[in-house]
């Protein structure tokens, strides 16, 4: 009877541990996406082999339709305090009050976009968010998106979805941004999607910083006009980052910075390249094949002096994520 009951006991616990196990692997495999709309889904891993490089190629449109169309698309006069991911100050990405950032631009390799109508520049858009506040206060804020299909636009979970406000209830997206208007037509998000692991997270945690992207569906197919991004789970060695930083301008005109010393930490790309809230979202890309390797959505700084940037590295998931919402 005790042997009976001795092998009994060791068959639950195969089946408990079998089971845990395969649970493990299950939700390893997939990730929960949340939308603006309520609708959640699981996004499940495609590719059984995590090695293997996932690319999707960059769309260049050679004569873009709408730069012969009179007139241009000016942005309104609030486009909003730039977007951080505590809000819409400079809280996480600081700014010294004697720095000026505008005199380091050699140091930091940044410099206006003389011509955004060049592609890829074209496809890098400003987001404009208007989220509501508890109180039905009215509250603006703008980041940096990357173009990435005819209508959709991939930028930081933060940009569109704020943790005191929730979703934004309106998005505008420009391209091609400089001196307060572009040669393209404005179009609006529909519908936007992020990690639930990202929502569920806190603040700025790791676990937030590796799922802190989002992908918006857009109302037109503005990226027939523009071209867009590829993108990669590949890693190069020279990268450039375009975004609208709110000290330039307003955040009102593209500026884009580059280099070679880039690395990943914990699966966040980083970069010794100094970045101020707005150029959250922007996307960093290889320039010579112009595929997205991550979406800027952090600045570092270390004893209140900054020391650079980072954000999610596109992986297997966030790749399949940007694929198919």
């Amino acid at each position: 009877m005790k042997k009976k009951l001795g092998v009994e006991v060791l068959v639950i616990c195969f089946l408990v541990i079998f089971f845990l196990f395969q649970g493990a692997s299950h939700s390893n495999a997939e990730e929960q996406i949340i939308s603006n709309k309520g609708d959640i889904s699981i996004l499940e891993e495609s590719d059984s082999n995590l090695r293997a490089i996932k690319s999707s190629e960059a769309f260049v449109v050679e004569t873009p339709p709408t730069l012969s169309r009179a007139g241009k698309t000016e942005l309104p006069d609030d486009i909003g305090f730039p977007r951080t991911s505590e809000g819409f100050d400079y809280s996480f990405e600081t700014i010294q009050p004697d720095v000026n950032l505008n005199n380091r631009a050699a140091v930091n390799n940044r410099q206006r976009v003389s011509n955004p109508n060049i592609f890829p520049y074209r496809a890098s858009v400003l987001i404009i968010c208007d989220f509501r506040s508890k109180n039905g206060k009215l509250v603006r804020g703008h980041g940096s998106g990357s173009l990435i299909g005819s209508n959709k636009v991939v930028t930081a979970a933060h940009v569109v979805y704020d943790r005191s406000y929730g979703w934004a209830e309106t998005v505008r997206v420009y391209p091609a941004v400089k001196n307060n208007a572009t040669d393209f037509d404005l179009a609006y998000g529909s519908i936007l999607y992020t990690f639930g692991g990202y929502i569920q997270s806190t603040g700025t945690s790791i676990a937030a910083q590796q799922r802190d992207v989002a992908v918006v569906k857009l109302n037109s197919n503005l990226g027939n006009s523009t071209g867009w991004f590829g993108y990669t789970t590949a890693k190069s060695s020279y990268l450039r980052l375009n975004g609208y930083d709110g000290d330039i301008d307003d955040g009102r005109t593209l500026v884009t910075r580059y280099g070679t010393n880039t690395w990943i930490e914990n699966s966040i790309l980083k970069y010794p390249w100094l970045t101020v809230g707005g150029s959250s979202g922007g996307g960093v890309y290889n320039p010579s094949n112009n595929q997205l390797e991550a979406n800027h959505a952090y600045g570092y700084s270390q004893n209140n002096i900054k020391t650079g940037g980072g954000g999610a590295k596109i992986n297997n998931a966030i790749f399949d994520f940007m694929s198919k919402y």
